[in-house]
């Protein structure tokens, strides 16, 4: 008979466990976590905090990829102008104060030192120019992508072959830490810790 009641007491005991967890108040808590699992269109993008939004979407070659003026120029995202390239000279290699200054990150202690600017990062042909070990040649420059497409300009997404517009699934949470309800929480795989009271 004891035993019968410890299991009887022990099972009211777990249900009511079960009871109140799946009764905790669904606004009054925390939610945490490492790993926010993300937005998904084929789940049909209805998890907290996502939403479905139509952009212009496709593949574009890389800008530094088009090698003739006009092509560079029907690509979103890309320009036609100077292109700094070459190797830029090392702080260490360089001996003299004077061009130990004019060369940008490098400054003068002794000797020249610090970390060089490369000649890709230089955006001016003037300062390209400057930079000893670089150099600069007509080229496509900039960062192509569908989604650079310029309405101002009188453009639109389908004006470009390789592009097209669809839906996205969008999220408007950065963190875990952004849910203040259970089910967007546990929605997005995170921890929901009720707050004691």
């Amino acid at each position: 008979m004891k035993e019968m009641l410890k299991y009887i007491l022990l099972a009211f005991f777990m249900g009511s466990c079960s009871f109140l967890a799946e009764n905790e108040p669904d606004y009054d808590g925390t939610c945490s976590g490492d790993e926010m699992a993300a937005c998904d269109v084929g789940a049909g993008c209805d998890t907290a905090a996502c939403r479905l939004s139509t952009e212009c979407m496709g593949t574009l070659p890389s800008c530094d990829s088009l090698t003739d003026e006009t092509g560079c120029n029907e690509v979103p995202g890309c320009g036609w102008g100077p292109v700094c390239q070459g190797s830029a000279t090392s702080c260490e290699m360089i001996e003299d104060v004077t061009d130990c200054y004019y060369q940008i990150g490098c400054e003068w202690d002794g000797s020249c030192i610090g970390e060089v600017e490369t000649c890709e990062s230089l955006p001016r042909e003037d300062t390209c120019n400057l930079q000893d070990g670089c150099y600069a040649l007509p080229g496509c420059k900039g960062y192509s992508g569908c989604d650079k497409y310029s309405e101002a300009l009188g453009e639109t997404c389908e004006d470009h072959p390789a592009c097209s517009m669809g839906d996205i699934c969008v999220d408007n949470a950065s963190s875990c830490e952004d849910f203040d309800n259970k089910s967007s929480c546990r929605s997005r795989n995170c921890i929901w810790t009720p707050n004691e009271n």
